[in-house]
């Protein structure tokens, strides 16, 4: 079964809200309650992101838009092949596979995310 679990980016305060600590619901307005603290957020003023079930090389949870560094991978009908040893920058998003360039998880280390580290964005070719 797979496990819903999300976090909240607060625009307005610049703060993460943790997992372990949110419990998200929508209201009839169609604004997003956040549980754990009792915030209420209008549309526009947080960005919800969504647990993708894999963990980088340290055992970190993955979630959406977190920015990773990973070795590309291209799979095509031989099979799977890495490009080198180098190491490029990417932002995740919940389907992590996209077309036929791929990401181990297990190869991955998250560096951070765009919302809190926007300055890694420029990394990315």
């Amino acid at each position: 079964m797979r496990e819903h679990k999300y976090r909240v980016w607060d625009i307005k305060n610049k703060e993460m809200l943790k997992p372990e600590h949110i419990e998200l619901s929508w209201l009839p307005d169609g604004c997003l309650l956040v549980n754990g603290d009792d915030r209420v957020f209008e549309e526009g003023t947080y960005i919800l992101m969504q647990y993708i079930e894999r963990k980088d090389k340290k055992g970190k949870e993955i979630y959406e838009k977190d920015i990773i560094k990973v070795r590309q991978r291209i799979d095509d009908e031989r099979g799977g092949y890495y490009l080198g040893d180098e190491e490029i920058i990417a932002v995740c998003d919940f389907d992590y596979e996209n077309g036929c360039i791929t990401w181990e998880p297990q190869d991955s280390e998250i560096i951070g995310n765009i919302c809190a580290n926007p300055e890694l964005l420029k990394e990315i070719k």
